[in-house]
């Protein structure tokens, strides 16, 4: 398989077990810059509606059969910035706010949401939230081990992803410095996974400390919280006493994510007469 090819990983299966390959473990081989100038092509030159030999010969392919063409196809797929409708190339709204936005905000939510759009991308995040990214050895270590990719395909998949990373923004509030993955929207709601549960761990019900938390005193000392991955999210992000610059964001960001998970019947107590 040639690097251009679409890959796919899935975590290493259990005994007597077949491994799935499923949307939520590929990762794109292009990164999201790349991907956007597909969307731009789509909607530039071929009026938001081309066929795969038309956009092959707007990005300059001998062919479209090639693993190098559908790679790259893939990945604006991935990403969410195109679609195919009626066996013709469209773009979508996420491209659309990405390339032509009605506001700086637009085109910010629209690149992160491509990012966390990749199931990779998003379940790296969310496990370090508030934590500073492993060195590249160690990133490229997590990749082979955690998520199965083939230790050829590590190096490209890292630099990928961190490339994207880099377009989509989540690494602007440390000036561009690669430690760690902040959203890049102010005062977004926490991220959730696309996931019936949280992503591929089998740590739900682990203490909270040993999930990657630094424990004092919001789940430390080893007892369970069986919480959602939102919430999770949320109180790892919650600095030590004295220090909370940001916390009306933070308990808005709270509630919000409370009345999605609960409904925001507070005063009913539940009564449903």
């Amino acid at each position: 398989m040639s690097e251009e090819q679409t890959a796919k990983i899935a975590p290493a299966p259990s005994r007597g077990a077949r491994t799935r390959v499923s949307t939520e473990n590929r990762y794109p081989v292009y990164n999201l810059k790349d991907s956007l100038l597909v969307a731009q092509e789509v909607k530039n030159q071929g009026g938001n509606a081309c066929s795969a030999e038309q956009l092959g010969a707007f990005l300059g392919y001998k062919n479209t059969t090639g693993g190098a063409f559908v790679s790259r196809v893939a990945a604006a797929k991935q990403f969410g910035l195109i679609e195919t409708v009626l066996g013709r190339y469209q773009i979508t709204k996420r491209a659309e706010a990405a390339l032509f936005p009605v506001t700086p905000e637009s085109r910010l939510r629209a690149l992160r949401d491509a990012f966390l759009a990749i199931g990779v991308y998003r379940q790296i995040y969310e496990q370090h939230t508030g934590l500073q990214l492993p060195e590249e050895f160690g990133m490229l270590n997590l990749l082979k081990t955690r998520f199965g990719i083939p230790p050829d395909r590590a190096h490209l998949a890292y630099r990928v992803m961190m490339e994207s990373a880099e377009s989509a923004g989540f690494f602007n509030s440390r000036q561009g410095s690669r430690t760690h993955l902040v959203d890049p929207m102010p005062g977004a709601a926490p991220i959730m996974s696309a996931s019936p549960a949280e992503p591929s761990t089998g740590r739900r019900n682990e203490p909270f400390e040993n999930r990657g938390g630094s424990g004092g005193g919001r789940g430390g000392g080893g007892e369970e919280l069986d919480l959602d991955p939102a919430l999770v999210g949320l109180l790892r992000k919650l600095p030590k006493p004295g220090q909370f610059p940001r916390r009306n964001t933070w308990e808005a960001a709270w509630k919000a994510t409370m009345d999605v998970l609960y409904g925001d019947d507070i005063d009913g107590e539940g009564d449903t007469s």
